[in-house]
């Protein structure tokens, strides 16, 4: 159940973020995000790789989105804070999919095909959907979704690698050490 209730959180975010944006109301999606870290990092719901996955997640995002932005790839309604830059609603969107990666996607870890092709289908087309409800623009819709599906196969790689459940033990310790100090 909580599985379940997780993968719904990221579907309420990604509606309230993109329609948020789309129609220029953006506090459901801060309201919507909230809700999210709330439920998933009270201690009965927090994976021990949790807090990894939102600092991998945050950075990949800021990184990937920014190229999309500068390249002129993507072209994000209310791109605050720059429009070279990736804003702060799809840092959002990061901060949801990052804490799905140990609960609801937790079957990525042992089914790497599987998830390479779910990485290269299932997030490019949350931009086009996204295109079509009018938080971006894709202005050259082949190219940027072929490189899209290339970025996701690695990212998807890179997240199942370094979320690796066989590293709980070490960040367990080290949860513990901090807490003894």
């Amino acid at each position: 159940m909580k599985a379940f209730i997780n993968f719904l959180n990221l579907q309420i975010v990604w509606f309230a973020i993109i329609l948020g944006v789309a129609h220029a109301v953006i506090w459901p999606a801060f309201a919507a995000v909230i809700g999210t870290l709330v439920w998933q990092l009270i201690p009965a719901n927090r994976h021990p790789l949790d807090w990894r996955a939102l600092g991998i997640c945050i950075v990949l995002g800021l990184i990937l989105d920014s190229v999309w932005a500068a390249s002129g790839l993507v072209e994000y309604q209310m791109h605050w804070p720059y429009p070279m830059v990736a804003p702060f609603w799809v840092i959002l969107l990061w901060v949801a999919f990052a804490l799905t990666f140990n609960h609801s996607f937790k079957w990525m870890h042992a089914h790497p095909k599987i998830a390479s092709l779910v990485g290269c289908v299932a997030w490019p087309m949350g931009y086009i959907a996204g295109e079509r409800l009018g938080a971006v623009t894709l202005p050259q819709p082949w190219l940027t979704v072929g490189l899209m599906a290339i970025s996701w196969l690695i990212i998807v790689q890179i997240m199942r690698v370094a979320l690796n459940p066989d590293h709980i033990d070490n960040v367990e310790s080290a949860e513990a050490i901090t807490t003894e100090s």
